[in-house]
């Protein structure tokens, strides 16, 4: 890749939703632009950036006392409505910031409060085009912290010049909003560099793992419930491993293998995992599974893609439109105990010929799957659409 755009581009993530799809995709944006700017919020003390190249700057522009506060009194909720206060002094501060640095645009990975930000909006619409990348369609999964998180936040997909999503559901989605189908495009989420250097399979135990932030969609409870449904002979084989940092209460979940009477399956690691743990985590699985009641796109699912494992997973969003084609695993009814029950069944019944099927699939996958540098110069020919179009001058 050459750099030839003389651009000056900020992607904003405000929060850090999304932290390593940024991270790679404003590497791979530097590769092409001249300046790329990542604004978030402080990184917390168990976060870092995914690799140490990091080719574009880092402005942490967002929430700095309330993390600070955040993290010194975990369990007080009411610092929440602190946090909106002070988005809306940090967004205006942002938007004075803006009009000094003179962007060529601004890419926007997620909106927090959509109602509240419109007035912000329609202002820096005044200054260069802006983009968004829709992530998922239920804003927060459909869980948000308060209502204002989500109230009519249609309205404010106006202000934007262009929209990137990840699947079909998502873009049929905001045709229905009423936002112009010539100015929505599908992106692929490319899978994030994993290497297994020294794996060893678990004799003993066939491992099947749920990772990732720990959260009431992601169907954890479904996965407990089709575990208590094996056969006795097959409990004695497996183990299902749940890795991540909770961001909901899972006493009731723990309370649901007890009653279920399945402790002695299920394997709880409960925290933030670096980068080095969780690649050794992936390794040593020998099933994804993703039992989600709802998603479009999921970091998670890209996560695994290169590993070449078995996955099972809701048949919805980007599960239902990348394994479908391309039989890399097995698809399931979302929420349905059962069905999850059957497809791990099937898996250990045909472990090993499932396995070496999957994997000539995930090859021709893999071989067509796009690359970070590849949608970077996809989304930076519509950036230079939309500069042009606009007449906009900006960076000097």
């Amino acid at each position: 890749m050459k750099k030839n755009l003389k651009y000056k581009v900020i992607v904003a993530d405000f929060s850090l939703f999304s932290l390593p799809y940024d991270h790679y995709l404003c590497n791979s944006l530097s590769k092409l632009i001249d300046e790329v700017i990542l604004i978030g919020r402080p990184l917390r003390k168990e976060e870092n950036f995914p690799s140490s190249l990091k080719l574009y700057s880092f402005k942490p522009f967002f929430y700095k006392k309330y993390e600070k506060l955040s993290q010194k009194y975990k369990s007080l909720k009411c610092f929440i409505y602190y946090k909106g206060i002070e988005h809306l002094w940090n967004f205006k501060t942002f938007s004075k910031w803006v009009k000094r640095t003179n962007p060529h645009l601004i890419h926007f990975q997620w909106f927090v409060l959509p109602m509240v930000d419109i007035p912000f909006f329609y202002y820096l619409k005044k200054l260069c085009p802006l983009v968004l990348t829709l992530h998922n369609r239920n804003i927060f999964h459909g869980t948000p912290t308060h209502p204002l998180q989500t109230t009519n936040w249609q309205r404010i997909l106006k202000y934007f010049d262009w929209i990137f999503v990840h699947t079909e559901e998502s873009a049929d989605e905001i045709r229905r909003f009423g936002y112009p189908p010539d100015r929505i495009t599908k992106i692929q989420h490319p899978p994030f560099p994993i290497y297994c250097v020294s794996y060893k399979e678990r004799k003993s135990k066939i491992t099947f793992l749920i990772f990732g932030k720990i959260k009431p969609y992601k169907g954890i409870d479904v996965a407990i419930k089709a575990f208590s449904l094996l056969p006795q002979f097959v409990k004695e084989k497996v183990i299902l491993k749940i890795a991540g940092k909770p961001y909901m209460d899972i006493g009731g979940l723990k309370k649901l293998t007890k009653e279920l009477k399945i402790e002695n399956l299920i394997e709880w690691d409960l925290r933030f995992i670096p980068d080095e743990e969780l690649n050794k985590i992936l390794c040593e699985a020998d099933c994804f599974i993703f039992p989600y009641k709802e998603i479009d796109a999921s970091g998670a699912f890209a996560n695994v893609l290169s590993l070449e494992k078995p996955i099972i997973a809701s048949n919805i969003g980007v599960f239902k439109e990348i394994m479908e084609k391309h039989k890399i695993g097995f698809l399931i009814e979302p929420d349905n105990p059962v069905a999850l029950k059957d497809a791990i069944l099937s898996f250990i019944e045909h472990r090993e010929k499932i396995t070496k099927n999957i994997k000539q699939n995930f090859k021709k996958l893999n071989k067509n799957t796009k690359s970070w540098d590849d949608i970077a110069e996809e989304i930076s020919k519509i950036y230079t659409k939309l500069i042009k179009l606009k007449k906009f001058e900006g960076y000097k």
